[in-house]
């Protein structure tokens, strides 16, 4: 019996983007087939042109590796929830959370801490919602509500590598997923352009490149930094 078998490498060209630490990746799929000539599918990593004594292409352009240090910042996971054309008054209906500030230090109080940031595509300045120990913004009802006026898009994560990107306008849920490659809308899939949808180690890194692409808001470090230095937020009402 005739066997034919599928090599894949990953990642090989580790070390060359700054801040790369994910090891290479090899898959290997043996399956019976008659016998066939040898296929190549693909060849994008510079260390294969090189093995073969090929010219190198240009680097791939990473986008989600500007977000890695974002995701860094929360190693037990977070919810992070982008809105925009929506007013504070409409979030915190949104979130069913009591519309009374309240003042406290403690990053784990369970408060809602709501802060501006800039957009490029919308009128009006996005706003951001970090929950370090719930997942409030990815619940369907609440990103609906969220959207009402516009778009909003929550990724979640936890400790045990478990995602999902939820992405909503004009109040209705376009998509939810943990896996990239179960989303199925054409809006939320023109969304992942230039992304490696099978890349598990930067699955919330790419879920904050089509939250900037979405909304216009870019994620960084800066305002994560300016939302945790926030005294006052508001409290759930449930």
């Amino acid at each position: 019996m005739n066997y034919r078998a599928r090599v894949q490498a990953r990642r090989r060209d580790v070390g060359v983007e700054e801040g790369d630490v994910a090891g290479e990746e090899y898959e290997i799929v043996v399956w019976a087939a008659p016998s066939a000539a040898q296929r190549i599918l693909r060849t994008t990593d510079q260390l294969g042109h090189r093995l073969r004594g090929e010219s190198e292409p240009a680097p791939l352009e990473r986008p989600e590796v500007a977000f890695r240090s974002v995701m860094g910042l929360f190693p037990g996971g977070a919810t992070l929830t982008v809105t925009v054309d929506s007013t504070l008054k409409e979030v915190l209906r949104s979130f069913g959370a009591d519309p009374v500030a309240q003042r406290s230090h403690d990053l784990h109080d369970g408060l809602l801490r709501p802060v501006e940031i800039p957009s490029r595509t919308a009128l009006q300045p996005g706003i951001l919602i970090i929950e370090p120990t719930s997942f409030e913004g990815s619940e369907k009802s609440v990103l609906e509500e969220l959207s009402r006026r516009g778009r909003a898009t929550s990724i979640f994560w936890n400790g045990n590598a478990v995602t999902r990107l939820s992405i909503a306008e004009n109040g209705q849920l376009l998509d939810g997923f943990e896996w990239w490659d179960q989303a199925t809308h054409p809006g939320v899939l023109d969304l992942f352009d230039g992304l490696d949808i099978y890349d598990y180690q930067d699955k919330v890194a790419r879920g904050l490149v089509v939250t900037e692409r979405f909304t216009g808001c870019t994620v960084t470090d800066d305002v994560i930094t300016q939302t945790q230095a926030m005294t006052i937020g508001y409290r759930f009402a449930h």
